[in-house]
């Protein structure tokens, strides 16, 4: 005879509850509110939850992570993908989206990088002796330079930042150049006159070197590219009001910056036209790049300025005359 287990025997207890109230099965699950932290997500910007007894949600640390170890780039398509605003700011605190900075080189600090970047730019130097602005790319510039295309990629996110840090190379050693050349005398006699030298001589560097023709006058790049020639104008304007200051007694000048700015514009321009006909630059736009920065700059000069008394020393004593830019006071 088998023996009967006592549970199976026992009575099943059934605790009474009360009408209209369900059982704990078909009860709904309490919901757990959770609490809110101000402190803002890395990456969005806005509060983030918190889940039970103050632990931060996965999504939360997800985002942590991402915005720390994940390069840049990929944070920045993350936050363009949310719709967010991934724009810097710049000097004059105003916003520049990424797209707007992708003309301009990635200029290195330390010497191992500087030797690359000089590298590459010689590379890209010597493609424009044989090759026109439209036939070069980054690929051209590391095939040249024997490097890997990363490396290219690194310093010039588009060839038009490649092209940029040529020209910044160029405006260093035109800068230079000025900077250790005395001014003849005969182009202290008027502004007119100095013009005229001034223009001559960048007309000089353009004929010794024809790359700097191709970059200077050849048209590439979209409105970014745009944008980089202008800020790179507006501080060729500034040397020149400096150049100006330093000889001449000047009058007050309002936004004197905007006007030689459209200066540099007006003489590119008129260059320009001969560059795209002709292959070169001829005596006849120089002339006629003269005659229009005259008639311009007679718009807020008056037909004689005198010059400075430190300039007017070292004429009489016949000693060459170097403007000192350095310690002239900037455009007003």
């Amino acid at each position: 005879m088998t023996k009967t287990r006592q549970s199976e025997t026992r009575p099943v207890k059934t605790a009474a509850r009360e009408p209209g109230r369900l059982s704990r099965a078909r009860r709904r699950p309490r919901r757990r509110w959770r609490k809110r932290c101000a402190c803002p997500s890395p990456v969005s910007g806005q509060r983030q939850g918190r889940g039970r007894k103050g632990t931060p949600r996965k999504s939360s640390i997800v985002l942590k992570i991402v915005n720390k170890w994940l390069p840049m780039r990929y944070v920045g398509r993350y936050r363009a993908w949310r719709g967010e605003d991934v724009g810097t700011e710049n000097q004059t605190g105003s916003k520049v989206t990424k797209r707007q900075t992708r003309a301009n080189p990635r200029v290195p600090s330390r010497g191992r990088g500087i030797m690359r970047y000089e590298g590459l730019l010689d590379s890209l130097e010597a493609l424009l002796v044989d090759h026109d602005l439209e036939d070069i790319g980054l690929y051209q510039i590391a095939e040249h330079a024997g490097v890997p295309h990363a490396s290219v990629y690194h310093f010039f996110p588009t060839k038009e930042a490649a092209f940029m840090a040529l020209v910044q190379r160029y405006v260093s050693e035109i800068r230079s150049q000025q900077k250790h050349r005395p001014v003849p005398p005969e182009a202290l006699r008027s502004w007119q006159e100095f013009l005229a030298e001034e223009l001559r001589e960048a007309i000089r560097f353009f004929r010794e070197t024809p790359q700097a023709m191709k970059l200077f006058l050849g048209r590439f790049g979209g409105m970014e590219t745009w944008r980089a020639e202008i800020a790179q104008n507006t501080s060729a304007a500034q040397l020149l009001f400096r150049r100006l200051n330093s000889a001449f007694h000047l009058p007050f000048i309002r936004d004197v910056e905007t006007k030689l700015l459209t200066f540099i514009e007006v003489v590119d321009a008129v260059l320009g036209i001969s560059y795209v006909r002709d292959g070169e630059i001829n005596d006849e736009a120089v002339e006629e790049a003269h005659r229009a920065s005259v008639a311009y700059f007679k718009l807020f000069l008056p037909d004689h300025l005198e010059l400075r008394e430190d300039v007017l020393a070292r004429l009489d004593r016949g000693e060459p005359v170097l403007l000192d830019t350095d310690n002239c006071p900037p455009c007003p």
